[in-house]
């Protein structure tokens, strides 16, 4: 397997492998049998979208193993929800699935989150394997083990920490990526050089343009780095106790945004939500006089140029909009005895952890922040 990359994610509970490259399903099968047995069955789930894009160049890999019927939801984040939680979990088990047994996700963030939760559910454990197809999921939510589903109280408030055995990255699925989540995913991407990275932040700003050209070597660089900068993080911590909260900047405001939208990705892709929030929280780090607003400029600018939304405004125009924002702001799983818990910035490449920042100010903050960007 030539010109594979593999970059080990080591963690108090379970160590695995992300494998990294062009047309790397051809070679499932050799890489299935490191981490089960012959006699193993595949169970895969995908979404309609990704079943009509994939599915039947990963069934020609497997060639004839042993392959239950594939399990088909529909695709968006509202069907990130119990009821298909449900549903898979009675797919499994109507099939008596086994803990030899594997179970893959093929997708983007909500399959792997979903198709997650119910590996860890089921016989409290079967081996999970993650083939995201999307930037964000290659890049973020299929490592580090956050397996989740929404409820109308608010994002990812039901989950578990769940490793995967494997995750396995062909960036050739990004060719088949409308131009709108490609730039969502941009948003996860950035996320990681505005935290630690400031010479990664430059790289990007010369760079980006390759990233939606198709040039698959800066891509490949690119999910990479961030691949590498999170495996590093959650070898430190695990359960987001500590250091791994700071991969949530720009995550609670952009929660919020999407809880307010009822999870509707016609209105707001979770990456286009996450760059918000970046812009957010940058902005409150300045209105608390944390953060140079140079730099702050800096980053709106280049998100601006990438052509995603830096301006919640649209959605919170009246006082009960902004009230329930801050409502799905305090369901934030960082939240403390009513304080709430930000991931917020001294400079690009400077993140840090605020907590006790009072609702009080938030909403300040909030107004301050629509009334300079309407």
């Amino acid at each position: 397997m030539s010109s594979l990359l593999t970059i080990p994610v080591s963690t108090a509970s379970h160590s695995y492998s992300i494998f990294i490259k062009n047309n790397l399903i051809k070679d499932i099968n050799k890489i299935l049998y490191k981490i089960s047995t012959d006699k193993r069955r595949i169970f895969i789930i995908t979404d309609k979208k990704i079943a009509e894009l994939h599915l039947k160049n990963l069934l020609r890999a497997l060639g004839n193993q042993n392959i239950i019927k594939p399990f088909i939801l529909s695709e968006g984040e509202k069907y990130k929800n119990w009821a298909s939680l449900q549903r898979i979990l009675n797919y499994c088990l109507s099939h008596s699935i086994r803990r030899a047994d594997i179970i893959i996700a093929l997708g983007g963030g909500v399959i792997g989150d979903i198709t997650g939760l119910a590996a860890s559910l089921l016989l409290r454990g079967v081996i999970f394997v993650q083939i995201p197809t999307t930037l964000i999921a290659q890049i973020d939510s299929s490592i580090g083990g956050k397996t989740a589903i929404n409820t109308k109280q608010g994002k990812n408030l039901i989950g578990t920490f769940y490793q995967p055995s494997l995750v396995l990255i062909d960036p050739l699925y990004l060719k088949t990526l409308p131009l709108r989540h490609l730039k969502a995913g941009y948003a996860e991407l950035i996320k990681y050089a505005l935290i630690q990275d400031n010479v990664f932040f430059k790289w990007l700003q010369k760079n980006h343009f390759h990233i939606f050209n198709g040039n698959t070597n800066c891509l490949k660089q690119a999910i990479a780095k961030c691949c590498k900068i999170k495996a590093s993080i959650i070898a430190q911590d695990e359960k987001d106790r500590h250091q791994r909260l700071l991969l949530n900047l720009g995550h609670s405001f952009g929660h919020a945004l999407e809880s307010l939208l009822d999870y509707n990705s016609n209105k707001l892709l979770h990456g286009e939500a996450v760059s918000i929030g970046i812009v957010f929280a940058f902005s409150l780090s300045v209105y608390l006089g944390l953060c140079p607003e140079k730099e702050n400029k800096i980053v709106k600018q280049h998100l601006d140029q990438i052509g995603l939304p830096t301006q919640a405004s649209l959605w919170l125009k009246h006082p009960k909009q902004i009230q329930k924002f801050i409502y799905y702001l305090q369901q934030d799983k960082k939240s403390e005895n009513q304080k709430l818990t930000l991931i917020l910035v001294k400079g690009i490449g400077k993140a840090f952890i605020q907590k006790n920042i009072s609702v009080r100010d938030i909403e300040d903050f909030i107004y301050f922040f629509l009334g300079n960007h309407l």
